[in-house]
């Protein structure tokens, strides 16, 4: 797998204490394509890619801030659920799967930027 950047860009991102949170869904979509697997059952997501380097699974219980990948646990990664999007704090990636990360806002566009680099 060829690094890559995930860029996304978005109108509206929820904002809690200053941080704009992202879209789970979009940004493993983006960076796996096809090859991600997302579930949710009962407030509990479930991520899976043959492309996931340092494991095979992510767990993300909505109700709580942690996640779980395969057995490691990470904490403060709050989820908020709006219009059946989940938005996830955006250090989620960085943490977890160690991709370097930037977010913008620009209010000419009025728009959110954010930056995944990928490997």
């Amino acid at each position: 797998v060829y690094p890559k950047y995930v860029y996304g860009y978005e109108t509206y991102l929820p904002v809690v204490d200053g941080m704009a949170y992202v879209p789970l869904r979009s940004v493993l979509e983006e960076a796996y394509g096809e090859s991600v697997t997302i579930g949710y059952d009962n407030g509990v997501i479930t991520a899976e890619s043959e492309y996931f380097t340092k494991f095979d699974k992510i767990v993300i219980n909505v109700d709580s801030n942690t996640v779980y990948a395969d057995d490691t646990e990470y904490t403060g990664y709050a989820t908020i659920v709006e219009n059946g999007t989940t938005y996830i704090n955006p250090y989620f990636f960085r943490d977890v799967f160690g991709w370097p990360t930037s977010m913008e806002y620009s209010f000419i566009n009025r728009e959110f930027y954010y930056n995944y680099y990928t490997h």
